[in-house]
């Protein structure tokens, strides 16, 4: 009987041992995720490293895709691991084409105020890499007043629907017109936002404000019906930056007719559609 108690005993303190254990690697693996608390709901990109750093480049798809794209991005020193805050960063997107180069629109980088050793800006990419051509984004970057660069080749992909639109205006200004946002459209009203430059040459695009783009959606496949109550694009408080309305009443494909007016009201690119005329030269495309 004493054998077959000390064998419980030890059966028993066996047990509270492996579940002491069990209790400690869990709380060790929830103080991990803790630590990457600050990439909650990102995925990462790719990373590159040089002599000192590696660089960490994410997204909320892990993708990077032809339109506007929203990337965040981590510099870890490859001596103690740590992660870097306070770093001063430029960033510059540059396609290299077989005969030259040419940039895109894209937003200055900063660090988070609530994340300090995450960073991020927005770049806006017309065209996807082939297999002769790819997108290459150098980074400048300061810490603690040492100064640092190194660049990555990314993998930019076609995005699922026209997003972008690259056109000439009737004043012969080059511009650019680009779909930020719903990322995810819904049945029913939708914030509609987008962004508007104007192309100087290959390397600078700047802002356009105080123009208007009206917005004609269509389901070409039913009948080119559209849907009630939306609101025109208005530029907003930001460079280039425009706000409205668009609404979707079913599932499917929807094309958005599109029509660029200056500040003076005058329409530089842009149809509007009537019993003769089905679509706009420039539009976007969506599918719920």
């Amino acid at each position: 009987m004493k054998n077959v108690s000390i064998l419980n005993f030890l059966s028993l303190s066996l047990s509270i041992f492996f579940l002491l254990i069990t209790i400690s690697c869990k709380n060790e693996d929830s103080s991990s995720d803790s630590g990457n608390s600050v990439l909650s709901g990102l995925i990462k990109i790719q990373e590159e490293a040089n002599e000192n750093h590696i660089i960490t480049l994410y997204s909320k798809t892990g993708k990077i895709i032809t339109g506007y794209n929203e990337i965040f991005l981590r510099i870890q020193n490859k001596t103690n691991g740590e992660f870097i805050s306070g770093a001063s960063i430029s960033w510059k997107p540059l396609m290299r084409m077989t005969n030259k180069s040419h940039s895109c629109p894209y937003e200055s980088i900063v660090h988070l105020n609530n994340e300090p050793t995450l960073y991020k800006g927005f770049i806006i990419f017309q065209m996807a890499n082939n297999d002769s051509e790819y997108w290459e984004l150098e980074l400048d970057y300061k810490i603690k007043n040492q100064n640092f660069n190194t660049s990555i080749k990314l993998t930019v992909l076609n995005s699922p629907n026209k997003v972008i639109q690259n056109f000439t205006g009737t004043d012969n200004n080059k511009y650019l017109l680009a779909w930020v946002s719903p990322v995810s459209p819904t049945i029913g009203s939708n914030d509609l936002t987008a962004y508007l430059y104007k192309m100087e040459n290959m390397f600078t695009f700047t802002p356009v404000n105080n123009y208007k783009i009206i917005i004609d959606p269509r389901m070409p496949e039913m009948g080119n019906h559209g849907s009630p109550n939306n609101s025109d694009l208005i530029n907003s408080e930001l460079p280039g930056f425009y706000k409205g309305k668009i609404s979707f009443t079913m599932t499917g494909y929807w094309k958005i007719n599109l029509q660029v007016l200056d500040a003076s009201g005058q329409a530089i690119k842009g149809e509007s559609i009537t019993e003769t005329n089905s679509s706009s030269s420039i539009f976007w495309e969506t599918e719920l």
